[in-house]
């Protein structure tokens, strides 16, 4: 009896080395810094990572989490044999940034040495079409009188550019658009008017200008101020 217990706990021993080492081991093919470029303002990019078991045992991919609502990510499966290759697509909606940009996915796997690994990239976002400041701002307007505000739209861009309308729900509001064509590097300067019916702390509504852009088809202004009751004259 005594020859046997000592031989299990032999093959026990044997098999302790054997079962630490089947391990699965994620690896980033390419690195995880990655620079996406120069792009363009509005434009959608995807890109294709390879990730790879250098282990011996299954990876189980639980989740790949992205940075923020303007990053997508979706993995090729959630297992990957040892030895074995799969992918992540990402999608980065570039509409609200402009100049340099940083995000990030987080993998998050059963690999003991990486159970969450980050992924980073970077953008150079460029702005074909930019408004100057970019908000509309109406401070101490008052009930009854015209308040002005002025913005200036650059056409940034290699093409001529028109200014082809606005839209906003605030009562009151008029921009003037111009009719000529605004020629790449040039500048336009916009006025507009509110004329408040009603007292408001605090104003805010938005402002969306159309053009022939492409990339910049609607412009997003948004419209701060606060309007005070009519003075007593």
């Amino acid at each position: 009896m005594k020859s046997f217990h000592c031989a299990l706990v032999a093959v026990l021993l044997a098999l302790h080395p054997l079962s630490l080492s089947a391990q699965p081991k994620l690896l980033v093919e390419g690195g995880t810094k990655r620079d996406f470029g120069t792009i363009f303002r509005g434009d959608i990019i995807k890109k294709e990572i390879r990730v790879r078991n250098a282990g011996s045992d299954t990876l189980i991919l639980y989740r790949v989490i992205p940075s923020c609502g303007c990053t997508g990510a979706v993995a090729s499966g959630d297992r990957i044999p040892a030895g074995k290759s799969g992918t992540v697509d990402i999608t980065f909606n570039s509409q609200n940034f402009t100049g340099t940009v940083h995000k990030s996915i987080t993998i998050e796997t059963n690999a003991p040495d990486s159970p969450r690994t980050v992924v980073e990239f970077t953008a150079e976002i460029l702005d074909e079409v930019s408004v100057t400041p970019s908000q509309c701002f109406f401070k101490d307007a008052e009930v009854g009188k015209t308040a002005t505000a002025e913005i200036s739209v650059k056409n940034a861009g290699s093409a001529d550019l028109r200014l082809t309308g606005y839209r906003t729900e605030l009562k009151g509001f008029t921009l003037a658009i111009p009719d000529s064509l605004l020629k790449p590097g040039a500048t336009v300067r916009l006025t507009a008017s509110f004329t408040p019916s009603k007292p408001q702390p605090v104003l805010y509504d938005a402002l969306f200008i159309t053009t022939t852009n492409p990339r910049r088809a609607e412009l997003y202004v948004p419209i701060y101020g606060n309007v005070g009751a009519a003075k007593a004259q």
